[in-house]
């Protein structure tokens, strides 16, 4: 892969924005407009650069387009169009998790292309023909103007979807008490339209005695207008679902509500009826919840079934790729049958300026009710990530119980010692514990792998799978007495990322030397309170953060995975051995390519390859 982030590329200004593209010496018409992709949450002093450089890992760009305020910042919002509908596909699927700066992540959605006008505060008193000659005289390149006012919906053909859609998005655009004409106007092409948009600027004209105002119209595939269900995101993690009850009945009755969901720092609403859903989205879009603003969005009819089955394996692998991590690295420790309790770690690696951090979040999972262990610690690590905002800041030492993700400290390395820094406040009426013993072995085992460079341990773990699905890694061991099992990547037989994106993972068991598995019955669970440890880290406070419910999870690979024993063929998806063609396990780091071997032949193999964008070599600071 390309490296692009030490380039500034040359952005020109044109009609109030910075463009980039199209590329030199493209031949034939502009790629189509399915392939283009709208992005917000963009920071208005964002370096224009650093933004192109991280669309541009996911394929051919044809052209960038970032509005500008008259202060020339950026307004928050832009437009970057891809040569083909793959590459389009993968940076949706991808970039959705990228932080742009800390806190701040892209919201990134496929762009429809807008081709018409709303014209709203049109006089009632007018005939239709004089209204729609006038419009077409101020908007000559409209090919039709189509009138509406609220009392034709009744007389609406219900095929003429898009005559309907129109209509119910008045309810958006409507002056209050006003009962006035509305209007849509249909132009050719998107570019007809901006023209004679512009040629309207500021948005209002003087018409009929009138202030008429015209903006874009909102298109069915933005708006679903037979959903009476909210989606809500970017709250607080510490909001309780009482407290997001009581802010919706301050703007709602309760007879209008059906059912709140509340999944991690989500939401959903189901309604009575529309009315209700659109007002509470007008009255909380983008109130305070903490430090954050709401957002509310129309939820999809379909949104339990997508939940239930996600994978956070995959989540956890795309913010990896997003953000230019590299690949996360998955350890199972010992596991305790009696206690029904497994210890876990999860490393994360970033490369700056060729200094390497890391970070590990340890995780003490109860394993009694779950359904898939691995995908619940990846969702643990994903959503704290999500929390934080950017990459972890300490090496998070986290207790999951149920559907709650307790975080009970950090663990810090001073010289040749382990210090661990206990929570302030932890929950009261929870009693947390460790097993130092066990703890003590995790934390030493994480720098043997973490130090390791990404390439070699790639290479050295899918060398162990020579037709045998029990290998250890060589020449690696903790304290004499433990050491790595490396687990086949595909050991769940989850579904593929998709998109012909890289799919190598690291899965590594702690085993015991004595039994070659993670799992020692002579080893005791020797286990510390918490509130022996004194922390001098005074400004460290305990917080938890919610699961998705157990009681709504699905698992994806079609079979239980409460814990994990190395070794026990019953942790193997049972299809996965007959499946699996040993011969062809391999990966490759994401700095190399963010897509399979398979994708990159094909890619190679193409006989026209689009030329570059125009840049210029500079230093490219963040």
């Amino acid at each position: 892969m390309q490296k692009t982030k030490n380039i500034e590329y040359a952005f020109m200004q044109v009609n109030g924005r910075k463009v980039l593209g199209p590329p030199i010496n493209w031949q034939g018409p502009a790629p189509s407009s399915s392939y283009e992709i709208y992005i917000r949450n963009i920071p208005k002093t964002m370096n224009p650069s650093f933004f192109a450089a991280n669309f541009l890992r996911f394929g051919n760009v044809y052209e960038i387009r970032l509005p500008l305020e008259q202060n020339q910042q950026y307004r928050g919002y832009g437009y970057v169009k891809y040569t083909n509908e793959e590459d389009a596909l993968r940076a949706v699927e991808v970039l959705n998790h990228f932080y742009i700066e800390p806190g701040v992540k892209l919201d990134i959605s496929f762009s429809f292309e807008k081709n018409q006008l709303y014209i709203s505060n049109i006089p009632n008193f007018l005939k239709e023909d004089a209204i729609k000659t006038k419009l077409q005289q101020i908007l000559p390149t409209a090919q039709r103007v189509t009138l509406f006012n609220r009392n034709q919906a009744a007389d609406l053909d219900s095929n003429d979807k898009e005559n309907l859609v129109m209509l119910q998005s008045l309810d958006y655009y409507k002056s209050e008490g006003r009962t006035n004409i509305s209007a849509i106007a249909h132009f050719a092409s998107h570019a007809d339209a901006v023209e004679a948009k512009r040629m309207a600027n500021p948005g209002t004209v003087r018409l009929w005695n009138s202030h008429v105002r015209i903006v874009w119209a909102k298109s069915s595939e933005e708006h679903s207008f037979a959903s009476k269900s909210l989606y809500l995101r970017n709250f607080d993690s510490s909001l309780t679902k009482r407290d997001l009850m009581n802010l919706i009945l301050a703007v709602v009755p309760r007879t209008s509500l059906r059912k709140l969901t509340m999944l991690s720092t989500t939401a959903f609403i189901d309604f009575t009826n529309r009315e209700y859903a659109v007002e509470c989205l007008q009255k909380l879009q983008g109130i305070k919840c903490g430090d954050k603003s709401l957002r509310i969005e129309f939820a999809k009819n379909n949104y339990i079934n997508d939940v239930i089955t996600i994978d956070f394996d995959a989540i956890l692998r795309l913010k990896c790729i997003a953000n230019d991590w590299e690949i996360p690295i998955i350890i199972f420790g010992t596991y305790y049958e009696e206690h029904s309790l497994q210890y876990c770690a999860i490393i994360l690696r970033k490369n700056v300026d060729d200094i390497t951090e890391v970070r590990t979040i340890y995780c003490i999972m109860h394993t009694d009710q779950l359904v898939d262990i691995h995908s619940r610690l990846c969702e643990t690590v994903s959503t704290l990530i999500e929390c934080i905002g950017t990459f972890p800041d300490v090496n998070y030492i986290v207790d999951v119980q149920h559907n709650t993700a307790y975080i009970l400290g950090y663990v810090q390395q001073m010289n040749k010692h382990i210090k661990i820094f206990a929570a302030q406040n932890t929950a009261k009426d929870k009693h947390f514990e460790f097993d130092m013993n066990e703890l003590t072995d995790l934390f030493w085992a994480v720098p043997i792998l973490s130090y390791m460079h990404e390439n070699i341990l790639i290479k050295t773990y899918y060398q162990t799978f020579d037709g045998t699905a029990k290998k250890y890694l060589p020449y690696a061991n903790v304290f004499g007495y433990r050491i790595f099992g490396t687990i086949m990547p595909k050991y769940r037989n989850a579904n593929p990322l998709g998109y012909g994106l890289n799919e190598t993972q690291l899965i590594f068991a702690l085993c015991h030397r004595t039994t070659a598995t993670n799992y020692d019955p002579e080893k005791p669970y020797t286990p510390t309170p918490q509130a022996n440890f004194q922390s001098s880290d005074i400004f460290f406070k305990s917080v938890s953060f919610q699961l998705l419910p157990i009681d709504l999870r699905e698992n994806v690979t079609g079979f239980k995975l409460k814990y994990l024993l190395f070794g026990d063929t019953n942790y193997y998806h049972p299809e996965i051995k007959s499946l699996t063609d040993f011969g062809e396990l391999n990966g490759f780091s994401y700095k190399q390519s963010i897509r399979t071997l398979s994708e990159q032949r094909s890619v190679s193999e193409k006989k026209y390859e689009l030329p570059k964008l125009i840049i210029k070599a500079s230093n490219c600071r963040k």
